[in-house]
């Protein structure tokens, strides 16, 4: 069996964190597995391949994408559109693949005429809903233009995302394809590579006690003024945190609009190649998740698995995750949880006890390991082929 995976990036971002683990693990199984992307370094080029997409092109791609954007839809992120060229139907085909896996086709990686060409099966990891949103890759409104350039690039879509085969992450993320009728579809979660990470169980035996100088964390791989990532909801709260002397350590770009200058922020850049996540998450007390949308998010997963409790929006797969793991807390944003965190995070951290299940959450981390879930893919893959 021999495998093709394709991601835009195999380090940054939960697709691309994600494709690695599964990649590595199917390595592990005797799996002839490679996995493109456009940002292979040398202390992971034993395990991944330099996009064969010359760079001109994808340059191409990726303002045709944003032309296409412009034409099509007024709020759509213009790196999803999968327009342009790319001659992976071939290169597939010459390498003798079984199966295309693809887990995150950003800025032009391949186009949607080229994945009709493609006679191999091909599997899609659902890290966001663009195959199901006709121009959004998330699920919220969209506000597609009334023209006929529209109308056709939605029926060419759909008409070359018809045969693939998803696989949802969540729960969430199954029911919103099912309900959107997508028919081929396998719920697997993301990995964890617990096999190789001092983790589980001796991080979530420890014993706690309130502190004074609590450290809390918060990762972005984008612009903190992202909207969808939820950081305004905890800005409200960090003049009461300078008060209360707890930090907050930041993994994300710096600006923020306007914001001023308060002494609890400690901003960690996502390209500070010596910053390791696991310090990350043994120097927090706690781990705020505000998105407003989110699939499965690695964060959560990592962060439990090094005992640390989540602060979550209770909100699409975010809720699965702290409910089935019993390891942390949710807050409904239109309840305005968010505007009373420091309460929240006191109340919390007075009776932590009450609000994590050491047990519960060992169990639950176990059901994530990276050769578990690769098993999966695996049985998948030779359903396919069957």
């Amino acid at each position: 069996m021999k495998i093709a995976h394709l991601s835009f990036s195999c380090k940054t971002g939960g697709a691309a964190i994600s494709s690695s683990r599964i990649h590595r693990a199917l390595l592990e199984k005797g799996i002839t597995s490679h996995l493109y992307s456009e940002d292979p370094t040398p202390e992971n080029n034993n395990y991944t391949t330099k996009m064969v997409i010359p760079p001109i092109v994808r340059v191409l791609n990726s303002k045709l994408s944003r032309v296409t954007s412009s034409l099509l839809t007024e709020n759509s992120n213009a790196n999803y559109f999968m327009v342009g060229f790319s001659s992976w139907a071939n290169y597939l085909k010459q390498q003798k693949y079984d199966i295309l896996h693809i887990h995150w086709p950003y800025r032009g990686l391949i186009s949607l005429r080229d994945l009709r060409r493609i006679n191999i099966p091909i599997v899609w990891t659902l890290h966001d809903s663009w195959p199901i949103q006709e121009f959004s890759f998330l699920p919220t409104e969209e506000r597609r233009k009334n023209n006929l350039i529209a109308e056709i690039f939605v029926r060419n879509k759909r008409k070359s995302l018809y045969n693939i085969n998803y696989v949802a992450p969540s729960n969430w993320m199954f029911n919103y394809a099912v309900q959107n009728k997508i028919k081929n579809i396998t719920r697997i979660k993301n990995p964890l590579n617990i096999d190789q990470s001092q983790i589980i169980k001796k991080p979530l035996s420890k014993n706690w006690r309130a502190k004074d100088n609590l450290k809390l964390g918060f990762v972005s791989g984008e612009s903190l003024n992202a909207y969808n990532k939820g950081f305004d909801k905890i800005s409200k709260n960090l003049a009461s945190f300078d008060r209360k002397n707890i930090s907050l350590n930041v993994i994300g770009a710096k600006v923020v609009n306007n914001e001023p200058a308060y002494n609890c922020l400690n901003f960690i850049p996502p390209s500070n190649s010596k910053f390791k996540m696991q310090e990350f998450y043994e120097a927090i007390d706690y781990l705020l998740v505000p998105s407003r949308f989110d699939n499965y998010p690695n964060v959560i997963l990592e962060a439990i698995a090094y005992g640390v409790p989540v602060i979550g929006e209770k909100t699409s797969g975010i809720t699965e995750m702290v409910r089935d793991s019993g390891f942390g807390i949710l807050l409904n944003d239109k309840n305005n949880g968010w505007d009373d965190l420091l309460e929240v995070i006191l109340a919390m951290d007075a009776k932590k006890n009450t609000y994590i299940n050491r047990k519960m959450a060992i169990k639950w981390i176990e059901s994530h390991s990276y050769k578990k879930i690769s098993k999966q893919y695996i049985e998948l893959y030779e359903k396919l082929l069957n």
